[in-house]
């Protein structure tokens, strides 16, 4: 109960509580950080082994599906470690697995667009996207609307966030609410799969080209 100036009383209640294993609400946090490290991780190393802009279209292609792979992968491993290995999305397993799949794809492909435009230099790019500014930005236990400018206003468009957003949607609140952070995700997904395709006759990040 909490007391007003005035003398009276009201209560709250939480919709939602969090588990008692994580009465912070951190494991959801970390649980997305995970994802987004191993996502552009995978991209930087495809982008090493077989240039950071891709050769031919399907070389572009079977990049894009390794990258799809393992979002489908870390997605389901992500969701079974929180599920059986914690118990902290009980009953909400194919929904977080999906969220996974889609937030890893659209870091992965990003970071593959970005590198492909930028080369070495977009890894550092995506680095700073993804958590310099992504991690501050998506609040960690706490919700957009209490994390201090900038990062309020940046978040929303960073897939950190909305990664989180949509995390902690589906399993609380039954998945109501994520049309815009889904919609994000899938804006880097597609963006950063164009801009590899994109670059393909190029055969070199554009920086490169620039500079001859």
């Amino acid at each position: 109960k909490v007391a007003t100036a005035n003398g009276q009383q009201f209560s709250t209640r939480d919709l939602a509580p969090p588990p008692s294993g994580d009465p912070r609400g951190l494991v959801t946090f970390y649980l997305v950080i995970g994802w987004i490290v191993g996502a552009y991780l995978l991209a930087a190393v495809l982008g090493l082994l077989g240039g950071m802009a891709a050769t031919s279209i399907r070389s572009a292609g079977s990049r894009l599906l390794t990258l799809a792979v393992y979002a489908v992968v870390s997605g389901i491993a992500g969701a079974a470690i929180v599920e059986t290995g914690f118990g902290y999305a009980v009953g909400n397993f194919w929904p977080l697995a999906a969220t996974g799949a889609l937030l890893v794809f659209a870091v992965g492909a990003a970071t593959a667009g970005i590198e492909a435009l930028f080369g070495l230099v977009g890894t550092a790019l995506a680095i700073l996207a993804f958590v310099v500014a992504g991690n501050p930005s998506a609040g960690g236990a706490w919700p957009l609307d209490l994390v201090p400018s900038p990062w309020r206003e940046v978040g929303p468009y960073l897939p950190n966030a909305s990664g989180l957003t949509t995390v902690r949607q589906v399993l609380f609140f039954g998945g109501h609410g994520i049309s815009q952070p889904v919609v994000v995700l899938v804006v880097y997904a597609v963006a950063g799969a164009a801009l590899l395709f994109t670059t393909v006759r190029r055969g070199r990040p554009l920086v490169e080209l620039l500079g001859r």
